[in-house]
């Protein structure tokens, strides 16, 4: 009899999102899709020598802050974006409207 080779193939996916940096607890915080529309825009576009500066804000899925990010903020970041929580709180009180 012959020996049977197992072959046990891993694959592993490269995840990966644009997102900032957060100002307050520099933890990432994946692009809106608002924000990541823009930012595909404004990379597209020529550079002009108008003073105009877009921004967006985002809240943070860490520390709960909201900040004013550039589009010279966006970065890739690794892994998967954290899910966003609900606190309990909010809830309840949704729950009794």
């Amino acid at each position: 009899m012959l020996p049977i080779e197992v072959v046990t193939v891993t694959t592993e996916q490269n995840h990966g999102y644009r997102g900032v940096l957060c100002i307050h607890c520099r933890q990432p915080i994946p692009l809106s899709d608002t924000a990541a529309r823009t930012n595909r825009h404004l990379r597209g576009q020529e550079k002009s020598t108008d003073t105009v500066v877009q921004t967006f804000t985002l809240r943070c899925r860490v520390c709960h802050l909201e900040g004013l990010y550039m589009p010279l903020d966006v970065v890739d970041c690794d892994g998967i974006p954290k899910a966003r929580h609900r606190c309990t709180s909010q809830i309840q009180n949704l729950a009794t409207y």
